[in-house]
C-alpha cells in the first residue's frame, strides 16, 4: 500500500497523496451559495470518491443518505459516487480502496478534487465537486475528466454516478427504520427527457388527508469531448449495473459481456440509482469530461425549463468561478499577508468556519442581518440537528453559546453591528437566569395591514389577503 503524504500546493490546496491509505477524517463544504442562492449541505471523507452524503435543508432532505462518521468511513466507497471504466475491454474502477494506482485529494475552501493516475493502463481520472451558487435550487456539480496517457487511440466505456438517488420526501427516520416499506411510495418521472426527477408519490403520514408531493430530486448528465456536448444515457435501475451483486462491490452486468441498457426501465416502487453511461473513442493524449448535476427543485416543469441552460460545460465553469469568488469574498475580511503562507491560509479558513457558526453580518437599512450561519452538523457531531434554510439570505438555527462566542468581534468587520448582539443575547436570558439552548433565525413583520399593502404593491408587485397575511406575521426575509 502506498504511503500517504501531506503538503500545501502552489495553488493553496491542502493535498493528501494516497489518501485511501491515510488515517480517516471527515469534513464538509461551506454550504454557502451567495445571498441570492439556495445552499446545499455536503459531507465528505477521505475514502473512495469522498462525498459521503449531501442534501437540502437538513438530514430529512438527503439526496445521498446521511451517515455518522464511523459508518461513512465504511460505506462511502460503495454507496458514494462510483466510476466504472472499460478501457479497450479491460475493467477498472478508479479510486477503489483495492486500487494500487497513485491517487491524491486536493482540498480548498470552496471545492474538492481527487485524481488517480494508473500507469499500467495509462489512464488518468480527475473528479471535481462544488456546490452550485446563485440559483433558485440547491445542487452539487461533479465533473469526471478521463485522460488517455498512451500514444494510441482507446475505446472507452464509462458508467458513473450514484448507486442510490434518494427520492424527495424520504426522511432520515424513514431511511433508517422502514426504507423497505416506503420504497413502494417512490416514483421516477421525466426519464424520457434523460433527467430523472424522483420523489415519493404522497407524504407518508398516518393522517386522514392525503398530501401529494411536488418537489423532487433530480440528476442531469452530459459529456464534453472536443468542445462538443452530448447527453449521457441515465440508468435508474441498480440491477442494470450490478446484476445480482447486492453488496455493490463490483458492477457484475457491466463487467460481463457487452453492456446494454434496457429499452424500458421500471420507474416505481424502488429507490433508484443515477448512473450515466457513455461509449466513445479517445485519441492519443486526449481527454473527455462527464459532467453531472444533482439537486432538488420545485417540480418537473421547472426542471425541464432549466435543463438546457445548465447542461453545458460553460455553465459548469461559470458556476465554479462564482462559487470560488463568493467564498473568497467572505474570507477577504481577514486577508492576511505574513511570512507564513500556512498561517495566512489558516486565518482565512478560521474566519470562514466562524461565519458558518456565527453568521456574516451584512447591513439592511443600516441594521445588521446575519447570513450563512447554522448549527455545526458534521458527521462526527451526528447528534446536532443542523439546518441550512433553503431560502435566499439563508440562515439557520444555532446553539446560544456557539453563536454568541462567534459574534464577539463582528463589530470590527461591520461597525453597524453596534450593540445589537449585546441587546439580543441579554434579552434572550430567561427569568430563571438560564439562556435558551437554540437561537432561531431572525424574522420580520410589518405592523399594520395598511403598511403591508403599500409594501407589497411597491416591492413585491402583489396584492391581496394572502400576501398581507404573510407580511403581518413573522416571516423569514429570504422566504
Amino acid at each position: 500500500m502506498l504511503k500517504p503524504k501531506y503538503y500545501i500546493s502552489k495553488n493553496d490546496e491542502f493535498v493528501i497523496e494516497n489518501y485511501n491509505s491515510s488515517p480517516t477524517f471527515s469534513s464538509f463544504f461551506p454550504g454557502i451559495a451567495g445571498i441570492l442562492g439556495i445552499p446545499m449541505w455536503v459531507f465528505y471523507a477521505n475514502r473512495g470518491q469522498c462525498i459521503a452524503s449531501f442534501g437540502v435543508h437538513d438530514k430529512d432532505g438527503a439526496i445521498m443518505e446521511f451517515y455518522p462518521a464511523n459508518k461513512a468511513y465504511k460505506y462511502v466507497s460503495l454507496n458514494g459516487f462510483r466510476t466504472f471504466l472499460k478501457i479497450d475491454g479491460k475493467f477498472h474502477e478508479p479510486f477503489s480502496e483495492r486500487s494500487v494506482c497513485r491517487n491524491e485529494m486536493r482540498i480548498t475552501s470552496h471545492d474538492l478534487t481527487i485524481t488517480e493516475t494508473c500507469d499500467a493502463l495509462k489512464i488518468r481520472v480527475e473528479v471535481n465537486y462544488f456546490t452550485v451558487p446563485n440559483e433558485s435550487f440547491p445542487a452539487l456539480a461533479r465533473t469526471v475528466k478521463v485522460s488517455n496517457l498512451s500514444n494510441k487511440k482507446r475505446k472507452i466505456e464509462i458508467l458513473d454516478g450514484m448507486p442510490a438517488l434518494i427520492p424527495c420526501g424520504f426522511t432520515n427516520a424513514l431511511l433508517k427504520n422502514i426504507s423497505q416499506t416506503i420504497e413502494a411510495w417512490s416514483v421516477v418521472e421525466n426519464l424520457e427527457n434523460n433527467s430523472p426527477f424522483v420523489k415519493l408519490k404522497v407524504v407518508p403520514s398516518d393522517a386522514p388527508e392525503t398530501k401529494l408531493t411536488e418537489r423532487g430530486n433530480f440528476y442531469i448528465s452530459f459529456v464534453n469531448q472536443n468542445n462538443k456536448q452530448s447527453p449521457a444515457n441515465i440508468i435508474i435501475r441498480r440491477k442494470e449495473v450490478f446484476g445480482e451483486v447486492s453488496s455493490l462491490e463490483y458492477p457484475g452486468n457491466f463487467i460481463n459481456g457487452k453492456f446494454k441498457i434496457s429499452k424500458v426501465q421500471m420507474k416505481e416502487n424502488f429507490i433508484p440509482s443515477a448512473f450515466s453511461y457513455k461509449s466513445l473513442e479517445l485519441g492519443s493524449r486526449q481527454d473527455f469530461e462527464l459532467c453531472s448535476i444533482a439537486g432538488n427543485i420545485d417540480n418537473v416543469k421547472v426542471l425541464n425549463q432549466i435543463k438546457k441552460r445548465i447542461s453545458s460545460k460553460k455553465y459548469i465553469e461559470n458556476k465554479a468561478a462564482e462559487n470560488k469568488k463568493i467564498i473568497e469574498e467572505v474570507m477577504s475580511n481577514v486577508l492576511t499577508s505574513s511570512s507564513s503562507r500556512s498561517f495566512d491560509l489558516y486565518t482565512k479558513q478560521a474566519f470562514l468556519d466562524n461565519v458558518m457558526r456565527g453568521g456574516l453580518p451584512i447591513s439592511i437599512g443600516k441594521k445588521p442581518f446575519y447570513i450563512y450561519y447554522r448549527k455545526h452538523g458534521d458527521m462526527e457531531r451526528d447528534y446536532n440537528d443542523f439546518k441550512l434554510l433553503p431560502t435566499y439570505y439563508s440562515q439557520g438555527s444555532g446553539n446560544f453559546r456557539d453563536i454568541n462566542q462567534n459574534r464577539r468581534n463582528d463589530v470590527f468587520f461591520n461597525p453597524e453591528v453596534n450593540a445589537s448582539n449585546i441587546q439580543r443575547f441579554f434579552n434572550l436570558i430567561q427569568l430563571d437566569g438560564f439562556n435558551p439552548l437554540v437561537v432561531m433565525p431572525s424574522r420580520y413583520y410589518i405592523g399594520s395591514k395598511e403598511e403591508a399593502e403599500k409594501f407589497a404593491k411597491k416591492h413585491i408587485k402583489r396584492t391581496g389577503k394572502d400576501i398581507v397575511k404573510t407580511l403581518t406575521r413573522p416571516f423569514l426575509l429570504g422566504a
